[in-house]
């Protein structure tokens, strides 16, 4: 009980602060930082946005596979739902990837385009062993799907070998 009080104590003094510092800022004693829109509603820049959504999806379905692979047999029928719903997510986020593909030279924008042809096929066919709540065929191509990922990304990076 007293953990509770203490957190609610805690959002009062916060909500406190920050009505506080917004009312400043919009007397005007005080300027913000960056007048553009917020970094979570969109205020990056098409390039670094699309980036961060692709890095996003990576990491979600990291966290997915690792569910799959440690829950196996017990990953129930609703989790499987939820995964499904989520490889439509990831689907899109090969969009971002092709937006960003658009950026590289000829010879790497040409594996990026054939690794994103391969992507979108590997993760439509998840579909069934999602549908089947078939946990080793799932993560079959779910191996396939996170190394077309890393393969993707690894393009995009410009650190020397010798590093």
């Amino acid at each position: 009980m007293r953990t509770r009080l203490a957190a609610e104590a805690g959002r009062r003094a916060w909500l406190a602060g920050a009505t506080v510092a917004t009312a400043t800022t919009v007397v005007g004693t005080s300027s913000p930082a960056f007048a553009g829109a917020p970094v979570g509603e969109g205020g990056l820049p098409d390039g670094a946005r699309q980036f961060s959504n692709v890095l996003l999806q990576q990491r979600e379905w990291t966290k997915i596979g690792k569910r799959v692979r440690e829950g196996g047999s017990s990953v129930g029928k609703d989790e499987w739902k939820n995964i499904q719903l989520y490889t439509r997510k990831l689907y899109a986020a090969s969009d971002d990837m092709a937006d960003m593909a658009k950026t590289l030279d000829a010879d790497k924008k040409t594996k990026a385009q054939d690794l994103i042809k391969e992507f979108r096929a590997s993760v439509k066919s998840s579909d069934s062993s999602i549908v089947a709540n078939d946990a080793s065929s799932f993560l079959a191509v779910y191996d396939t799907t996170a190394k077309q990922l890393d393969d993707f990304l690894a393009i995009f990076s410009d650190v020397p070998d010798e590093l």
